[in-house]
């Protein structure tokens, strides 16, 4: 049986917020954005912090055409609120896509757009070490830090490989999981609290 206070007292695990790392969000959460969500953290600083959400894929494959490059049926995440009408990706392929941003955990954050597009089309980037994303999610100064103290969020480390091989709808719970047994009991609580 649930202790239900045991899951309501669960308090902040103190990993401190840093590009590379994710936030996982408490199972209360009702935002269609972050319900379930698990966002990787691409910048944090004292002016606030952008992350994208790795686990929300859109209802429907995009076809994208860029000057001469066009890739069909191009699964594409829901990154978050802002910017959703401007194309992101992540990628663990390291140097192979130039100016591509280094978040640790084998981990990188964009590059050359047309690079990219055209590795993908050679299958040297593909659905196992690179994703797309419409948006990405923002914190204002200090709005992180509140939603911290407030339990909205766990954070913990990915690497690029559980990121890519691991279903989108088996992320989250696959990343309490990692967090440990103090954490399970997220698991059994229902999406919408009033169906139990």
């Amino acid at each position: 049986m649930v202790d239900f206070n045991q899951i309501i007292n669960l308090r902040y695990n103190r990993v401190k917020p840093a590009s590379g790392r994710i936030l996982i969000s408490d199972p209360f959460q009702s935002d269609q954005y972050f319900e379930r969500s698990v966002v990787v953290l691409i910048d944090h600083n004292s002016e606030g912090t952008m992350g994208v959400v790795i686990n929300k894929p859109t209802s429907e494959k995009n076809s994208l055409k860029f000057d001469e490059i066009y890739l069909p049926e191009l699964q594409i995440y829901q990154g978050g609120p802002v910017a959703s009408s401007q194309l992101f990706f992540m990628h663990c392929m390291g140097d192979v896509v130039p100016d591509s941003i280094a978040l640790g955990n084998d981990l990188y954050w964009g590059g050359s757009l047309d690079t990219a597009l055209e590795l993908f089309q050679l299958n040297i980037l593909n659905k196992e070490n690179t994703r797309f994303f419409w948006g990405y999610a923002g914190w204002s100064k200090s709005q992180l830090k509140e939603e911290l103290k407030r339990n909205s969020w766990l954070i913990a480390s990915i690497n690029g490989e559980t990121l890519f091989k691991t279903e989108p709808n088996k992320l989250w719970e696959k990343s309490i999981q990692h967090l440990g047994d103090d954490y399970l009991a997220w698991l059994t609580l229902p999406i919408d609290p009033a169906m139990n």
